[in-house]
């Protein structure tokens, strides 16, 4: 009887012994996942701090701008027209994009310069946040001879979509009394709905167009890719593509090309897959 009177005590010391262990490791993992969760918690503080902080360095613009932009302040928002005036110089740096909050231009006045120069590896976007209702595009009006865009990503220009000239014309860049050097560029999905030239537009102006990709671009009257009037181009090494006139009354001309009074030496360029709807010259 002793004996087993002993055991049960035994049996339940253990059990205590057991018990106890069970409870120090179920407070040591509450323990823990407090510790985890605060370290989640402060994980999570950080990263909000970090990402706030990466939009608080975005540079809102609007108005008259020169000197030199460079990729350090970016994104450039722009909530504004923006004015290169008359005499003044901007220069864009590689690596610079410049984002338009709604549709504003970007004027370049006469005998302005602007040298958007980026570089293969590291190009310079033009582009808008809506890609609906886009931004005004480039527009050069009697500015500097020198003026250059190189390595350039020009996306969702649109011009204004009534009939009142000029606004009406150049989706992407647009150029009057201009002397422009575009040169390996990107010229996509631009438009003038209710004029010419969605990619490019150039009246009484000197162009050269270089190793450039003018593509989906889109325009009611004609040259949905380039259009030229009173003008002087240079075309070389160009792919010139996929780019529509349509205008439901018709009378439009020229899918990916329109020129009138114009002369320009076009060589070495792949035009192909452009459509005109209504009317006639695919070309």
């Amino acid at each position: 009887m002793a004996g087993s009177l002993i055991a049960p005590g035994r049996n339940f010391s253990g059990l205590l012994i057991r018990i106890d262990r069970w409870i120090k490791l179920i407070i040591f993992k509450i323990r823990f996942s407090r510790i985890m969760e605060a370290s989640l918690k402060a994980l999570m503080l950080i990263l909000i701090v970090l990402i706030s902080s990466s939009f608080a360095f975005a540079t809102d613009i609007s108005g008259n701008i020169s000197g030199v932009w460079d990729p350090a302040a970016n994104p450039y928002n722009v909530t504004g027209d923006l004015r290169v005036p008359s005499g003044d110089t901007l220069f864009i740096e590689p690596g610079c994009f410049i984002n338009f909050m709604g549709h504003y231009k970007f004027n370049i006045d006469s005998l302005a310069l602007l040298r958007a120069i980026g570089t293969e590896q590291d190009s310079i976007i033009f582009t808008a946040e809506n890609a609906d209702s886009g931004w005004f595009g480039l527009r050069f009006n009697y500015s500097d001879t020198n003026c250059l865009l190189s390595y350039c990503l020009i996306k969702h220009g649109q011009a204004a979509d009534h009939l009142q000239e000029p606004d009406n014309h150049g989706g992407g860049v647009y150029c009057y009394g201009a002397r422009l050097t575009i040169t390996h560029c990107n010229i996509s999905q631009n438009r003038a709905w209710e004029g010419c030239g969605g990619g490019i537009y150039g009246n009484a102006s000197r162009l050269i167009i270089t190793n450039n990709i003018i593509a989906n671009n889109f325009c009611g009257k004609g040259g949905a890719g380039i259009r030229l009037e009173n003008s002087e181009a240079f075309i070389d090494s160009n792919f010139i593509e996929h780019d529509t006139t349509y205008y439901l009354l018709g009378g439009e001309w020229g899918g990916g090309l329109s020129f009138i009074h114009s002369i320009a030496t076009l060589s070495n360029s792949i035009i192909r897959n452009n459509l005109v709807v209504l009317s006639a010259g695919g070309y």
